[in-house]
């Protein structure tokens, strides 16, 4: 009973306590709780390392916020491949220009850029995004890659 005894304890220190009148909410959040407990306890046992409760719960919370960020719309995305360009910019994983996070283009010296990473263009852009793909921005003009490479 060491472990149902465990359990138990931890829940009464970290409560969530819901005053509502609704019973169906209680024993939702209840169970919300007592499945955050026992994976910290299956954390602790393979992992070894002692982690805070309040500290799980925070990591939990950070990676489901992170993982909401990163799924964004799934009709929107689009399996990336196909075959190897050359002379171009390395191939990037096929979740990276679907994650929505961090892809603000940066600038770079002339002198260190290189061709853009869509195949039709020519251009050496002076713009470079995450996981250094080089990509044009031109608003106005017709090779606007950066958007091309994101939406497409």
């Amino acid at each position: 009973m060491g472990g149902v005894d465990r359990a138990d304890q931890l829940l009464a220190f970290h409560r969530n306590d819901l005053k509502t009148k609704k019973w169906y909410k209680r024993v939702i959040f209840h169970l919300l709780d007592l499945a955050v407990v026992n994976s910290s306890l299956l954390y602790r046992a393979t992992k070894g390392s002692p982690m805070q409760l309040a500290h799980y719960k925070l990591q939990i919370a950070l990676g489901l916020m992170k993982a909401e960020q990163a799924v964004g719309n799934i009709e929107e995305q689009r399996v990336f491949g196909g075959t190897r360009v050359y002379n171009r910019a390395s191939d990037i994983p096929g979740a990276v220009p679907y994650d929505s996070i961090n892809h603000i283009p940066t600038t770079i010296a002339q002198s260190n850029a290189q061709r853009c990473k869509m195949p039709e263009c020519k251009w050496r852009p002076a713009y470079r995004t995450k996981n250094a793909v080089y990509l044009c921005i031109e608003e106005d003009g017709p090779t606007n890659c950066f958007e091309r490479f994101h939406l497409l």
